[in-house]
């Protein structure tokens, strides 16, 4: 009933005669008539044995069914429901209706086998009579097109309202909404392209067959909003057809689009058939005019390598010009951490921000447009801008822009997104998470940015943000010789098209923009961090760190040591005093881990995580700094499983086992110092074989 007060008010003007008759005559039905039609149009089933609709909050439900019946809200189930009423039946009534014609079954069969069977044996009148009957609810399409009206997309149920009451989605209550069509043909079109584009998935070949000859009569929408649908529902089709080699028909569907996607996969399949004087024209007239920066780039790619014969795509020569540099094999799994290490060691700061500082600069900027005009949301489940979609935000806020960037380029962003970054601080939004150093980190990247730099980029951004959204470079860095941007990539990684294209943008803005390969060896001069902890117990989501104690190591050397106490914040077990020796009394006035958190993670900073059972020491610290709202990631190395894998044949790796197998000391063990101590040795016994295998390796290549 929400839905509904909320569509008929928002979105009147997209309602059409036949919803406007579909709700006055809703609300017309008495409520467990209503209540009974939304039980029904929320279900899956198709159709409903009528003995089983029973609900203990409709009241007289046969006569509600009997008021629906004659209402045209529901229907008798025809015999082109009958595979649905089979299937809407439990498995023991199949199995004893398939029994009781004689057929073989057994009662591992699932249902669906079960309801082919009974459909091919039994007649749907004699089906019926058995069975007392089955209903459907009508009138299903008004409450799709209702639905897509409030919610943007296709939905066959109601759940959200559930899940909204709750507590499990959050809503933004307000008190003024803008609806996401400007008119009834608009909603019309993207609803005709987004129900389409549904059946696809479960479509047969022969369905498909049928909707690509209907293809050329799809209504052509006038609006940008729902010509994004068509263009969405023909490359979909279009790819059907593409991945089972059906070229001819993939081609006829493409050419039908005027969409960036469609239009490249239309070149692609006319030069690979052999067409190439058509792809060469298609190019063309993309070069003459393309519909983004993007199809631009693709067009200037492939002429250049197809037709003036240039041997590599700009993302390939980009990737192959790139600087390459090294870092210890141990970053496999973490790349980027990898390369902000190795950038620390040539004084900068690094920090891995991908999109995630240039929405956040957006948002901040245009928060008011986005967030809290009437034209930002459609409706309360709505998180992302609508304003965001299909381009309508230079449309609608022309004047608010020109006045933004002129801010901008007067230098006068620093202070405004300082203001901002303080009041909108914590509050939900769809484009940027909040951190705790966001403000004073956005603070730092404007007094290294050019004003101008930045206005050339937000201005992008507020043109086209679908566009102009994401594939910014992985690293921003500062440092004494100013700002830098680094997109990072391991070995066997592409540079995607819309990376290049904002590596180009970036450098048009006057900023420096770096690619780097990032390569794999042991190096030598990595530093490690090995770590041992004592805790109040096992369980890391409830006990908590006593003592930390923490050995830094660096060729085979220990470069510096870093220990405390830490006072839980409650008791220790007795149990766990007699194996560490750790009492309340030492911890009483030891620091809390808040306290030593910053400390500890600098000492750590830019180096390799070690301990003996790694995921031990490393989750603890992990949840202790969660609870701190602070992020915990380095790359890590086990000295048990380095042990067991270059060691092997002990029959215990237990610290205490393995130290006393190689004669390294260790004197008050389950105290974090000594055992972080012994630890580090056998990271040097490690080490030594990664190196001696990796010599190796280099000698037989």
């Amino acid at each position: 009933m929400e839905m509904l007060r909320f569509t008929a008010e928002t979105y009147a003007h997209c309602l059409g005669g036949d919803e406007r008759e579909f709700l006055r005559r809703f609300h017309a039905l008495p409520h467990p008539a209503q209540c009974l039609f939304i039980r029904m149009a929320n279900r899956k089933a198709g159709a409903f044995y009528q003995r089983n609709l029973s609900y203990p909050e409709i009241d007289a439900i046969n006569d509600a069914i009997a008021l629906l019946l004659d209402e045209g809200f529901a229907a008798r189930a025809h015999e082109g429901d009958y595979f649905v009423c089979l299937m809407s039946l439990g498995k023991p009534e199949l199995l004893s209706l398939a029994e009781a014609l004689g057929q073989p079954v057994k009662t591992s069969w699932d249902k669906r086998r079960l309801s082919t069977l009974v459909a091919q044996h039994l007649p749907f009148e004699q089906f019926t009579a058995q069975t007392g009957g089955f209903i459907r609810p009508a009138r299903l399409d008004h409450v799709g097109y209702l639905s897509y009206l409030y919610f943007g997309k296709p939905r066959d149920n109601l759940t959200s309202f559930t899940l909204r009451d709750l507590g499990l989605i959050p809503v933004e209550q307000r008190t003024q909404y803008t609806a996401r069509f400007v008119d009834e043909e608009e909603a019309r079109s993207s609803y005709y392209f987004v129900r389409l584009m549904a059946q696809f998935d479960t479509a047969t070949d022969e369905k498909m067959a049928a909707f690509a000859d209907a293809a050329p009569q799809f209504p052509r929408p006038q609006s940008l909003f729902a010509n994004a649908k068509r263009n969405q529902a023909l490359y979909a089709l279009g790819q059907f057809f593409d991945k089972r080699k059906d070229v001819d028909r993939a081609i006829s569907i493409y050419a039908l689009g005027d969409s960036g996607d469609c239009r490249e996969r239309l070149v692609r399949l006319a030069y690979a058939c052999g067409r190439h004087d058509e792809a060469q024209g298609m190019l063309e007239n993309i070069l003459a005019d393309p519909a983004s920066d993007l199809e631009y780039l693709f067009a200037e790619d492939f002429y250049a390598r197809k037709y003036n014969q240039r041997r590599t795509g700009p993302m390939t020569q980009a990737l192959r010009d790139a600087r390459q540099v090294f870092v210890d094999d141990l970053y496999r799994g973490s790349p980027e951490h990898g390369a902000i290490d190795l950038f620390a060691q040539e004084g900068w700061q690094a920090h891995h921000t991908e999109n995630g500082l240039w929405t956040a600069l957006f948002a901040l900027l245009f928060w008011e447009e986005l967030f809290e005009t009437a034209s930002s949301l459609a409706s309360p489940f709505d998180r992302y801008p609508s304003v965001l979609k299909y381009n309508r935000f230079p449309v609608l806020f022309a004047r608010e822009i020109a006045d933004r960037l002129a801010m901008i380029r007067a230098g006068d962003a620093p202070a405004y997104l300082r203001q901002q970054a303080e009041r909108k601080y914590g509050l939900v939004n769809s484009l940027f998470y909040w951190d705790a150093e966001l403000p004073a980190f956005l603070d730092k990247i404007l007094s290294l940015m050019p004003a101008e730099a930045l206005a050339h980029m937000i201005g992008r951004m507020a043109g086209d943000f679908d566009a102009n959204f994401s594939g910014f470079p992985d690293l921003t860095l500062m440092g004494p010789r100013g700002l830098k941007f680094v997109e990072v990539k391991s070995e066997g990684d592409q540079l995607q098209r819309h990376q290049l294209l904002r590596i180009q943008q970036l450098k048009e803005a006057g900023l420096e923009v770096e690619i780097c390969r990032l390569g794999y060896h042991v190096n030598p001069d990595q530093i490690f961090t090995v770590v041992d902890i004592e805790t109040t117990g096992g369980m890391s989501s409830y006990d908590s760190v006593t003592e930390i104690g923490a050995v830094k190591i660096q060729g085979g050397r220990v470069i510096g040591e870093w220990q405390t106490l830490v006072n839980p914040g409650r008791p220790i077990p007795a149990f766990i005093t007699e194996l560490t020796g750790i009492t309340n009394d030492m911890v009483a006035d030891a620091p809390k881990f808040a306290d030593v958190a910053a400390d500890f993670a600098a000492f750590l900073k830019g180096s390799v995580f070690v301990a003996h059972n790694v995921n031990f020491d490393y989750g603890f610290l992990k949840e202790e700094f969660a609870r701190l709202e602070q992020p915990f990631k380095y790359p890590k190395l086990c000295t048990v499983s380095g042990m067991r894998r270059h060691y092997p044949g002990h029959a215990s790796y237990s610290l205490a086992a393995i130290t006393r197998e190689y004669g390294i000391s260790l004197r008050n063990h389950h105290r974090a110092m000594a055992d972080a101590r012994a630890a580090a040795e056998l990271l040097n016994l490690i080490n030594d074989k990664r190196m001696a295998t990796q010599e190796q390796l280099r000698k037989t290549a």
